[in-house]
């Protein structure tokens, strides 16, 4: 009963404190309390643990690494004044900010340093720490040998001449390791306040640090209580260096997604995902779009007909893309990489033209048909169907597609909606045809996605291994130069679409949505990481 009593209570707070301050921003926009939905609880506030999306979404405002994939998933600086690269690629050497501080609930405080990046790179090559992106960032001098118990933490490719500069040396150069640099498992660790924690480091309010904009101020989390949330307020230390809008982050923790819409609607938070099929939630609202996706025909080869590389290729080329009706939350895709990602802060489909992948030719593609037939002694492939979940962007956009294929191949396909729990358990199992699937880059990087189709580490978005793939991803990583990047990344793209086992069709739109009355709100879709700290609210 002294429990629930307890519970009521800190709502309360909750609520007294909102109703008091929203709307009570300055002139300036300053002083809002934002309102936002969380899926889940965050499992670990540990950054070199954290793996699930609430947990990246709190430690992106909490804490803050060298580097930060900020507004877009453009690379940014974070607590750094800059860096420099050696010519061979191999050394960075960071010049650390003076004046970025350590809060906690706690009321300890301390001076942001050096030593405490060498202290989480450190973790996370510590076997004993299990962190699950040692592999990650295995490119970092001894990382690997470290991780195995092979050589001491002090081999470790990272170092500090003074206080505020850092090194980190590679085993090789790496295309990806800025990118790496803006993961929340490479956030600082203070040494004394994490020994100080007694293994509970990230767990409770009183037990999680912070060097950003926010700290945490409150969690609250019970699985048999409705009224979950997370309480930031703004750092002052770090504020007085580069000012922070807000003055609080309420997110509120739900199991169940279906009440974010309603809430929204309500008024109850400021933010909302969407993929675009409720339009009611762009009424009197701003919004950021993103592509950050493609969405393509994934193709099973456990199909007797299917495995026939000609009938796949015909498929393949008799999509007119061109062609396409416009949708709304829909783009025609004729490569894997989506329009958003970039390379080196540059647009990747700018530097790699995308219209030579998806190739169109009608008469070729019946020729290839016939072929495929000959080849397998059958005369039609009639009755294969697409199999695409009702939560796609636009389900019935799929019929454009098995109509072309009708009037350009004779081919008589349909069009299978099933249910997300469905369509999920029959991609497991492989009990379908063809199937709407969508590739997603994690992080801003064309590598993110084309990734996924490589069976060098055992699994493959479509289930086969492609040397060509591999040596092209290989090279990729291995670039010192923009030039050889976009050559290797491009070769990379060519190889998984010659397959013809995934074919791309469309980059999916999403929507970040917020209220008309605020502003400075920065998103990376990649990371779905919202940063508040200079969003703002005008009344």
């Amino acid at each position: 009963m002294i429990k629930l009593i307890k519970r009521i209570i800190c709502l309360a707070v909750v609520i007294i404190m909102s109703m008091s301050l929203f709307g009570c921003g300055e002139d300036d926009g300053s002083g809002y309390i934002f309102r936002y939905d969380i899926t889940g609880n965050p499992a670990n506030l540990d950054p070199q643990l954290a793996s699930d999306s609430s947990s990246r979404l709190v430690l992106a405002n909490i804490c803050e690494g060298l580097l930060k994939a900020g507004d877009g998933g453009k690379i940014e600086n974070g607590v750094i004044n800059g860096y420099t690269l050696s010519d061979d690629g191999l050394v960075y050497t960071f010049d650390l900010k003076r004046d970025v501080y350590w809060t906690g609930e706690g009321g300890y405080e301390a001076n942001m340093t050096s030593a405490d990046f060498i202290f989480a790179f450190y973790r996370i090559f510590d076997p004993d720490t299990k962190s699950p992106y040692a592999d990650d960032f295995s490119c970092i001098k001894n990382g690997s040998a470290v991780n195995r118990g092979l050589a001491p933490a002090d081999s470790l490719g990272v170092s500090a001449p003074d206080k505020y500069t850092l090194t980190i040396t590679l085993e090789k150069p790496n295309a990806n390791f800025l990118y790496l640099l803006t993961t929340t498992a490479a956030m600082p660790c203070n040494e004394y306040f994490f020994k100080s924690t007694m293994g509970k480091y990230g767990l409770s309010a009183e037990t999680t640090f912070s060097n950003g904009s926010f700290f945490l101020k409150e969690w609250n989390y019970d699985p048999y209580w409705n009224n979950n949330y997370i309480i930031l307020r703004r750092n002052k230390l770090n504020s007085e260096r580069d000012y922070v809008y807000p003055y609080s982050i309420n997110f509120f923790i739900k199991s169940d997604t279906s009440e974010f819409e309603s809430d929204y609607l309500a008024g109850e938070t400021d933010i909302i995902k969407s993929n675009g099929k409720n339009q009611k939630l762009f009424k009197n609202g701003k919004f950021i779009e993103t592509q950050i996706s493609s969405a393509g025909l994934l193709i099973n080869t456990e199909n007797e007909v299917l495995a026939n590389k000609n009938i796949r290729k015909a498929l393949a080329e008799s999509i007119d893309r061109d062609s396409l009706p416009e949708y709304s939350n829909l783009t025609p895709a004729f490569g894997i990489v989506p329009p958003q990602v970039s390379l080196l802060n540059k647009s990747y489909r700018e530097l790699a033209s995308e219209r030579s992948l998806g190739e169109f030719n009608a008469k070729y593609a019946l020729t290839d048909l016939y072929n495929g037939y000959n080849e397998l002694d059958i005369a039609s492939a009639d009755g294969i169907a697409i199999m695409v979940s009702e939560d796609f962007y636009n389900p019935e956009a799929l019929r454009d597609i098995t109509a072309q294929w009708s009037e350009k191949l004779q081919l008589m396909c349909g069009v299978e909606i099933v249910s997300a729990n469905e369509y999920n358990t029959r991609l497991e199992t492989k009990d379908y045809e063809i199937a709407v699937m969508e590739a997603v880059c994690e992080f801003n990087s064309p590598a993110a996605v084309l990734d996924g189709f490589s069976a060098s580490d055992g699994d493959s978005i479509c289930g086969f291994a492609d040397s060509q793939l591999d040596i092209a991803l290989n090279r990729f990583k291995n670039s010192a130069s923009l030039s050889d990047s976009v050559s290797a990344l491009t070769e990379a793209e060519k190889a998984i679409i010659a397959e013809h086992i995934y074919v791309p069709l469309y980059y999916p739109k999403n929507y970040l949505i917020f209220s008309d009355k605020a502003d400075g709100i920065a998103y990376n879709p990649f990371s779905d990481q919202i940063y508040f700290e200079k969003a703002k609210y005008f009344e």
